[in-house]
């Protein structure tokens, strides 16, 4: 069947998916989240999560383009028509406009947002997709991450990838924290985010009920006090809190803290960057485990 093409900037479907780029908080209050990229939509369809729409650069279906990719494009929107997702071809110059990236793969998708999951063996879907709750009872490493107030998306969403990357497979975070699910974050986590349980904005009184039910040690990095991390147990489960960029904590929470953990670094350097503090935590835990 051929598909009409996209051709006029103020299509409504165009307009919407610029609304969202430009204003990722209506993102959540609609419930979706944006997949740009090939490796993206593909991940977010292996995790189970349901695609709205599609949106493909119509060059990139074309023969006598990039094969690779157009190959890979061309399953993916197979796949999606088998599933009756809405497929929407898009002029080049317009697909532009609605990627958040300068030079876009040609596909990018509308998924709905994952809702808050309890803990559970894995399920599949009826075409053998495995959902998020994939592992969610086997953590081998039993830690989990906490971001209570982290403000940059590539941020968070490094650390998603560290975190997935070294066997953890839940994410708390906080009202105040940047959404785990913008367009940002996701790149940056190159799809982590869609195999974790991700429990997003969360309330300071949640969060601490959340942290005590875990049964977990709750922890924070410091570069200055606390005790080392080459004395933290790999065996005991924990919680790891990390804070805005800016401004560390928020004080009620730090001071409800077990722990506080200490990087050691050389004179004259006053800290690490977030995410760089968050991979030398998650792989001290992930190799000393033996893993």
């Amino acid at each position: 069947m051929e598909r009409p093409i996209l051709s006029s900037p103020q299509n409504p479907q165009l307009r919407r998916v610029r609304r969202w780029l430009e204003k990722p908080r209506q993102c959540r209050t609609d419930g979706v989240f944006l997949a740009d990229g090939i490796h993206l939509v593909q991940e977010a369809i292996a995790a189970g999560l349901l695609c709205r729409d599609l949106f493909v650069d119509s060059d990139r279906t074309a023969a006598g383009k990039d094969s690779s990719a157009s190959d890979e494009i061309t399953a993916i929107v197979e796949l999606a028509s088998s599933r009756a997702v809405p497929v929407h071809l898009v002029l080049p110059s317009l697909f532009r406009a609605i990627s958040p990236v300068e030079t876009p793969q040609g596909v990018l998708g509308v998924f709905d947002r994952p809702e808050r999951r309890e803990r559970g063996p894995a399920k599949r879907t009826s075409g053998g997709d495995t959902t998020l709750e994939e592992g969610a009872g086997d953590t081998r490493s039993g830690h989990i991450m906490v971001a209570a107030g982290v403000q940059d998306p590539a941020n968070l969403g490094s650390m998603i990838r560290s975190a997935r990357a070294t066997g953890i497979r839940e994410l708390l975070s906080t009202r105040g924290t940047v959404d785990p699910y913008h367009h940002r974050a996701l790149r940056a986590s190159m799809g982590a985010t869609f195999r974790l349980r991700v429990q997003p904005e969360l309330g300071l009184d949640e969060l601490l009920e959340e942290l005590s039910r875990s049964g977990r040690r709750t922890l924070a990095l410091s570069s200055h006090r606390g005790i080392p991390l080459s004395s933290l147990d790999p065996d005991e489960p924990s919680a790891i809190v990390f804070g805005s960029e800016g401004h560390g904590l928020p004080p009620e929470l730090e001071a409800a803290l077990d722990l506080h953990v200490r990087i050691p670094m050389e004179p004259g350097v006053e800290s690490l960057a977030v995410p760089a503090a968050a991979a030398v935590a998650f792989y001290w835990l992930y190799l000393r485990n033996g893993l």
